[in-house]
């Protein structure tokens, strides 16, 4: 601004006011622009990350089968009212509609065994997309078009209205460490290919929920069982989270699950238009079911307002840590680096070593369980969910050994009590890239990615096979 056009100092202001307000001004000014300089500047890493991830979830849908993908559905909203699923790849924040209702192969990797008319059951998906979705179930066929795997968003109670018509030779139950762990269609095929008659076409069918703590296990076996079908196996993956029973979190995630099977008994037949009245998924994942597109406002209104009431009740929980280039290469450089750390658990927190003691409390509720599952299949398989150090580091010592003494002394028809290890799964089976592509990696403390899932599948199929053989 030149002499001639800076306004006249009205009377009654000295010089040094005038000066005053110039400065502040021009001063206000370049802080703007600053500020705007350093929003732009910090955006620019995370606008880079968002282009990553899209050019990543491009080369997914790519990978996929032809008729796999559906083009152009950018919202798990429209999805759910559409009758599609949604894929996401391990490491992305977002994800794609798929159509196994559409496609036949796609049908039979996500339902494994079942026939062409539970496909064509218009009644049956009326009701399983009326259900509330949050579960990821590991898929051999969407995980061969990502590198470090990928699962689709299934209905924990939609799989009653399955078992209801349908029946199944296989559910698995379990919490997400067993739905991201267990691949149905590679079980499937395992059991298929041992030349065991009975399993020549195992129906397979994920009943799995986020947090499925022993009560909440019971209650899903009752209500399968009170179909009046039966299984001939009930696969449970135990969580190592499980058994501190006195944590407030406890209660709190339990009261939320039963309310959801209680509201499942109360409307068996919701009607094509509750798809729109419900929730896309549970409060404390909603974060693991971004929109596809950003800008879906009013699930994400939603979802933001239901993850704001969970984190005012519940701590902070960390999954995933970040790690180096150099740290990922190797288990035991990835031993090196996350020795003596220690990570928030939902759970296990505040816990003492007399916290150990027998288990008293979760050992009749382990009980219970596998009693309701008595009565909903022939055989029972029970087997711990294989973890990192880091998901224990803030439990006692005492408290894997206590709580592996106490599966191990259960009632199953085959416990497998092994741990990560034993199962043949090292660290390095737990980490992923975010993006892929991006050369970030991650170590995520409870959830195994593809190479993870394939041995943990393996495993259970041989355990499977070994009760078979008795």
């Amino acid at each position: 601004m030149n002499d001639g056009a800076r306004p006249a100092v009205h009377e009654g202001r000295g010089p040094g006011l005038a000066s005053f307000w110039t400065a502040f001004l021009l001063g206000g000014a370049a802080a703007l622009l600053a500020g705007a300089w350093g929003l732009r500047a910090a955006s620019r890493p995370r606008a880079g990350r968002a282009r990553q991830d899209r050019a990543a979830l491009n080369q997914f849908i790519a990978a996929l089968p032809p008729g796999d993908a559906v083009p152009g559905v950018e919202s798990p909203r429209l999805a759910k009212s559409l009758r599609l699923f949604v894929a996401k790849p391990l490491g992305l924040k977002s994800g794609a509609a798929i159509d196994p209702l559409a496609s036949p192969g796609l049908f039979a990797a996500l339902f494994p065994g079942y026939p062409e008319t539970m496909r064509n059951d218009s009644g049956l998906w009326r009701d399983y997309f009326s259900r509330e979705f949050g579960t990821k179930v590991s898929s051999g066929r969407l995980g061969a078009a990502s590198p470090d795997g990928a699962t689709a968003f299934y209905s924990w109670t939609g799989c009653i209205d399955v078992f209801r018509r349908y029946g199944a030779d296989v559910v698995l139950l379990g919490a997400s460490d067993t739905a991201q762990g267990v691949a149905p269609d590679l079980l499937a095929r395992l059991l298929r290919e041992s030349g065991v008659p009975a399993l020549a076409n195992a129906r397979v069918l994920s009943c799995e929920t986020p947090t499925m703590l022993p009560e909440v296990a019971r209650d899903t076996a009752a209500m399968l069982a009170g179909t009046g079908r039966r299984a001939r196996w009930v696969v449970y993956g135990y969580s190592p989270g499980n058994s501190d029973t006195r944590a407030p979190e406890y209660d709190e995630i339990l009261a939320d699950k039963r309310a959801a099977l209680r509201d499942y008994r109360e409307n068996l037949t919701l009607g094509p238009l509750a798809a729109w009245d419900r929730p896309v998924a549970f409060p404390w994942s909603w974060n693991e079911l971004l929109p596809l597109r950003a800008d879906d406002s009013q699930v994400m209104l939603n979802l933001l307002q239901e993850d704001h009431a969970e984190r005012s009740r519940r701590r902070a929980v960390k999954f995933d840590l970040r790690i180096p280039d150099e740290v990922a290469r190797s288990s035991s450089t990835l031993a090196a680096f996350t020795r003596g750390l220690k990570l928030p658990h939902p759970f296990l927190h505040d816990l003492a070593d007399a916290g150990c003691g027998e288990f008293s409390d979760s050992a009749p509720r382990l009980a219970d369980a596998l009693l309701a599952m008595h009565g909903l299949g022939a055989a029972t398989l029970l087997f711990v969910d294989p973890t990192t150090g880091l998901e224990l580091s803030t439990a006692p010592a005492c408290y894997a050994r206590t709580e592996r003494a106490m599966v191990a002394r259960a009632r199953a028809t085959l416990v497998d009590a092994a741990d990560a290890a034993e199962m043949g799964l090292d660290p390095t089976d737990f980490i992923y890239e975010s993006p892929p592509g991006s050369r970030r990696y991650w170590l995520n403390t409870t959830h195994v990615n593809k190479r993870g899932a394939e041995k943990l599948t393996r495993r259970l199929a041989a355990d499977i096979l070994q009760g078979e053989r008795r």
